[in-house]
């Protein structure tokens, strides 16, 4: 005799049987139920999130507001807050398609093409072209928050 438990994807016997249990799912090598809590703390009191707000939760990075606005020659690139304790910034311009894969912990340093962000802020990039801006810690350049914006062109 069969038994039909899923009827598309609605439970059947009203629902008593449980098709997975929260406590056996894994996000990130975190169980649900504590990663919901966490997500929880890390929203506070908040009515909605933006995608990169909701990313950082997963991956860990702190959002970064970056901005970015056309100068003689170049960019002038301007992030919402400054780095914290034992941070620096450094940033990378790249193509759309060919942004770093950027995580906690990932290492930002020189030799892979990251460059300190000037306190000017001044940059050169073409027109269309992504920068992404990371704070890092200076010890072992690792990410610890993360921000893009799309380059203007750079005025004659």
């Amino acid at each position: 005799m069969a038994i039909e438990l899923i009827d598309t994807l609605a439970p059947k016997n009203n629902g008593t049987f449980p098709m997975v249990n929260a406590k056996d799912v894994d996000v990130d090598g975190t169980r649900l139920p504590a990663k919901l809590d966490e997500l929880a703390a890390a929203a506070g009191d908040i009515e909605s999130a933006t995608d990169d707000d909701i990313n950082a939760l997963f991956t860990g990075l702190a959002v970064i507001e970056v901005k970015a606005a056309a100068r003689s020659g170049g960019q002038t690139v301007t992030v919402s807050a400054a780095p914290g304790t034992g941070l620096q910034r450094r940033y990378m311009v790249t193509d759309a398609d060919k942004t770093p894969n950027v995580s906690y912990d990932t290492v930002v340093d020189l030799a892979s093409g990251w460059a300190a962000l000037p306190d000017t802020g001044e940059i050169a990039g073409a027109e269309g072209q992504i920068v992404t801006v990371v704070d890092n810690t200076t010890q072992g350049a690792k990410a610890r928050a993360l921000g893009t914006a799309i380059l203007p062109a750079p005025l004659a």
